[in-house]
């Protein structure tokens, strides 16, 4: 199950106008990295819990490009009521879900294929409901754990019999008796799923703790876009461009003459350095004497003036930055830049 109902109001100006699931990072929206890590870990079967602008993630799923691209078979749950809060979201995606057992996930939580192949090697050992922790992160949940692996509970109150603490990772497999427990928890207007775990725990039910290994991301901020983008450039997308231009970590690419890539119109004038990790998106031009990268990515359409220096920044789609601009760990969105601190 994808959770992707919410507003993403930290996001903003980015989710003005497009649901956070719909917010491109490094050539792809959040949801289809969603789709593209589950399908990688063998997972083909999606609910997916929509509520904020539902209709452009619906036709998002209905466009020609995103049909080729996904493997996955996709069950669409709107959720009326999603202002209430993720545990809402999360009822409605299980209350319409047919197996005993589910692997529940917020679309703004990027976590890679092998975290999921671990969680779901985990499940299978321990055969019961299990929870993903990183010991390393500083922000997110609490979670709490005991000597024998299990989670005494999560939150800013710390329970008896604590061993080691953890913060979650945002990855659950549950099963049906977490139902009630969510029902419960709504009725006494909780809006977050670890209210509901945490009375689960209580009452004996026993919650297992996994500890990821590889880098996730929570998708809140701006700065969590751009840290992303540089993840994405620097580890992940080289295999997954097909249209467009890439140049990778560690390589450059200084323009002679202007190039011109007839198969997605992208145009890069004369004397630009194309230091890499660097994206450039069909339709982008790139015009003389710029110097582009490392950790950008160029979205749809944009158009860069001459003179201009970007490093770790994201233009998204029809954006046009000014002459003589530098720009420096920022999203240029409508044009305007938006500074973030890292």
């Amino acid at each position: 199950m994808i959770l992707a109902a919410g507003v993403g109001e930290r996001a903003r100006p980015l989710t003005d106008q497009i649901p956070k699931a719909l917010v491109s990072v490094a050539g792809r929206t959040l949801l289809d990295w969603s789709l593209h890590d589950f399908s990688l870990a063998g997972i083909q079967n999606i609910t997916l819990a929509i509520g904020y602008k539902a209709s452009l993630i619906e036709k998002h799923l209905q466009s020609d490009e995103q049909q080729k691209d996904c493997e996955s078979s996709i069950t669409i749950v709107p959720v009326q009521d999603y202002e209430i809060g993720p545990l809402r979201t999360a009822l409605s995606a299980i209350e319409t879900f047919s197996d005993e057992e589910f692997f529940i996930c917020p679309v703004d939580a990027v976590v890679g294929a092998d975290n999921i192949k671990d969680l779901l090697n985990k499940y299978e050992y321990s055969r019961g409901m299990v929870l993903a922790v990183d010991y390393t992160a500083t922000s997110g949940t609490p979670v709490y754990i005991d000597k024998d692996g299990f989670v005494v509970g999560l939150g800013n109150s710390v329970p008896e019999g604590v061993f080691s603490t953890g913060r979650s990772a945002m990855m659950l497999i549950a099963n049906r008796t977490i139902v009630d427990y969510c029902r419960s928890a709504l009725l006494q207007n909780e809006n977050r799923l670890v209210f509901a775990l945490n009375r689960m725990i209580n009452d004996g039910i026993p919650l297992y703790c996994h500890e990821v290994h590889s880098k996730w991301f929570d998708i809140d901020t701006l700065s969590d876009i751009i840290l992303l983008n540089r993840h994405l450039l620097e580890s992940r997308v080289a295999q997954d461009v097909r249209r467009g231009l890439f140049v990778p970590n560690g390589d450059s690419i200084q323009i002679g003459d202007s190039l011109v890539l007839k198969d997605s119109d992208v145009v890069v004038n004369a004397n630009v350095h194309l230091q890499g990790p660097v994206l450039l998106l069909p339709g982008c031009r790139i015009d003389q004497d710029s110097r582009i990268g490392p950790n950008v990515t160029i979205g749809l359409a944009a158009r860069i003036s001459e003179n201009c220096e970007l490093i770790n920044t994201i233009v998204y789609g029809k954006s046009a930055v000014h002459a003589n601009s530098h720009i420096e760990n920022a999203i240029v969105y409508g044009s305007k830049i938006y500074h973030a601190e890292l």
